[in-house]
């Protein structure tokens, strides 16, 4: 009689504890910041405003027909040939300048002249890798034209993409070509010319290559993706292929080889409430925050291409697993455990192993945990 009462209080003592079930779930910590993107862009404009016959935002080829009327590019093709020139008065030697006092001098009584200067010394960044044979040559095969049946192969494009009918002025200075000058004050000098620049030229016609983006993301220094410490040794094997170790160099060769690419780790993010991925290819520290630096390749979607700064989630870790309150984790003789029932009254001790606890949550991964299975049922509160 003894045993049985002792038997019956054990198993009221049990049944009065709360329990749960446990369930394989995908595991996330993210991060929550700021992402700039970064496109191969083109941007024309002409001197006459045609109807198309497609709208912004669609995506064409380089022979679709685009408009039925004649146009003009005299004004494009006069601001190329001063944008060579510039280019020209510059060499490898000086190397890239990007001249902030353009911001300062602008005027806003000679609006035209000075969006002309900043979109001249923007633009002439891109011809800077050439040689001054290079510039000569494209200066004395550029006139400008008439063209009839307007297609983005007339008018010059080097690709197909997405076109739009008018710019955000971050086109010039945010350019895989300006890779290279990538820092957290570069990004802010972009905000600063980008809202002087827009608008520059009437009757535009933008092309976006979809081919590629790359996504800047600003996070704090202590902030580590679960794959990043792998970058290193694979980047750095990579940049020893390249004639020159910049990051332009860099990026220029992961966008034309995908295998390439492929080898450094990939990272899920979120954009406008939509799951992405891209690959990790460079990450950038500063005194406090670093810049991480992606890449997404092939057929970007269209929604991505419309954005040049969004809200992101950046997937820091992820795996599947377990998800328990923390107090169902208990220490015994050194090692950790956790209580699990047997036929609903046998008490059982599990030793397991914490991968993290955040916000009085304990996550057990699944690959570190071989013990635990979907379907125990753990005490809460041992």
């Amino acid at each position: 009689m003894v045993i049985i009462f002792l038997i019956v209080i054990a198993w009221i003592n049990l049944s009065s504890k709360e329990t749960l079930i446990l369930h394989n779930d995908r595991y996330v910590r993210t991060y929550e910041t700021e992402i700039t993107l970064i496109k191969n862009e083109q941007v024309f404009y002409f001197d006459d405003n045609p109807s198309y016959f497609v709208s912004s935002g669609t995506r064409v080829s380089l022979n679709r027909p685009l408009s039925d009327q004649k146009v003009t590019n005299q004004k494009y093709i006069s601001d190329k040939v001063e944008i060579l020139n510039a280019a020209l008065s510059k060499n490898e030697a000086t190397g890239k300048i990007l001249d902030t006092a353009l911001i300062d001098l602008f005027d806003e009584e000679k609006k035209m002249e000075s969006q002309r200067n900043i979109r001249i010394m923007l633009s002439s960044l891109k011809y800077c890798h050439k040689t001054d044979d290079e510039i000569s040559t494209m200066l004395e095969d550029i006139s400008a034209s008439t063209i009839t049946g307007l297609t983005l192969k007339k008018i010059g494009s080097s690709y197909p993409g997405y076109v739009y009918f008018e710019d955000d002025g971050y086109e010039q200075i945010l350019a895989f070509d300006n890779m290279d000058l990538m820092s957290e004050e570069f990004l802010k000098q972009a905000d600063e010319f980008a809202k002087l620049n827009a608008g520059y030229g009437s009757n535009i016609l933008k092309v976006a290559d979809d081919d590629a983006v790359v996504l800047v993301a600003e996070v704090s220094n202590d902030v580590q993706l679960q794959r990043e410490a792998s970058l290193d040794d694979k980047k750095n094997d990579i940049y020893d292929r390249l004639e020159k170790r910049d990051l332009a160099s860099y990026v220029e060769l992961l966008t034309n080889r995908v295998d390439i690419l492929r080898s450094l780790p990939k990272v899920r993010f979120t954009l406008e409430d939509k799951e992405f991925e891209a690959h990790l290819i460079e990450s950038v520290k500063g005194k406090d925050n670093k810049l991480l630096i992606f890449i997404m390749k092939d057929m970007i979607d269209s929604n991505i291409l419309k954005l040049r700064k969004a809200k992101t989630n950046i997937y820091t870790y992820e795996n599947q697993g377990y998800v328990i309150p923390a107090k169902s984790v208990f220490k015994k003789n050194g090692k950790t455990y956790i209580m699990v029932l047997s036929k609903g009254y046998l008490r059982k001790n599990i030793e397991v192993s914490v991968t993290e606890v955040t916000d009085g949550k304990a996550f057990l991964s699944k690959s570190d945990n071989s013990e635990l299975s979907e379907g125990l049922q753990v005490l809460v509160n041992p």
